[in-house]
């Protein structure tokens, strides 16, 4: 989805929608009936939409989520989970649970902390929503279920929270590092070519630019010339 005129990116367009339509399939009654149809179709094409306005103003860079990855998978958890919630609130909670996972998987490269707060709170949301009545209920059929997908959930979203973590601690740590190689690149370049107390150029400078010359001339022809000056009493 790199190139909005490609034909991929409108491919990857329409697989998002496609399996917007799947996830949201089960909690339908079958045979589907028009207006199911409409729901599902309407779901899909709000977000596939919201996500191409997102690419085609340049948002997504701006906002730093690059080709929309976490807005796709913030969609889609509020999209399927909230059409669970409304259709078929009292359906499993474990295909809340799988749907929340496979979202989260498409956002996996690039979820930060703060990235995941928001994906799990949209989640976890919609889940309390359905559910409440279940988890605080003992004697609801589907108490256990609802207790054991809620702390479940509670788990892989302190993984991913510590994963993101380690994360943006290692890039920040790694882009340090190549702050302080550039530095030290620029400073042995700087050693090698300049006198540290004049800032008169070496020898070396000159001689990689006459090898530079050189090389030059003998590709593309043409001459070049060198001129010696002797300076008396330079350091006076």
């Amino acid at each position: 989805m790199n190139n909005l005129n490609s034909k991929s990116y409108w491919c990857g367009l329409g697989a998002y929608a496609a399996f917007i339509l799947l996830a949201t399939l089960p909690i339908f009654p079958q045979p589907l009936q028009f207006v199911a149809v409409a729901q599902l179709t309407t779901a899909a094409l709000v977000a596939s939409v919201a996500i191409a306005i997102l690419r085609i103003t340049g948002l997504d860079k701006r906002i730093h989520d690059t080709h929309a990855t976490f807005t796709q998978a913030l969609l889609g958890i509020l999209i399927c989970c909230g059409l669970y919630s409304l259709v078929a609130p009292a359906s499993e909670p474990a295909l809340m649970f799988v749907t929340f996972v496979l979202w989260v998987a498409i956002a996996l490269p690039d979820l930060t902390p703060y990235r995941v707060l928001a994906l799990s709170t949209a989640y976890l949301g919609i889940y309390a929503g359905s559910f409440t009545g279940a988890i605080l209920t003992a004697s609801d059929p589907q108490h256990s279920a609802a207790l054991f997908h809620l702390i479940f959930a509670s788990l892989v979203i302190a993984f991913l929270y510590t994963r993101a973590s380690c994360y943006v601690q290692l890039y920040n740590r790694h882009l340090g590092q190549e702050v302080a190689l550039d530095a030290a690149e620029s400073r042995i370049q700087e050693l090698t070519t300049q006198d540290s107390e004049t800032t008169a150029l070496k020898y070396m400078y000159f001689r990689n630019q006459l090898v530079k010359e050189k090389n030059s001339v003998d590709l593309d022809g043409g001459t070049f010339s060198i001129c010696l000056v002797d300076i008396d009493q330079y350091d006076d």
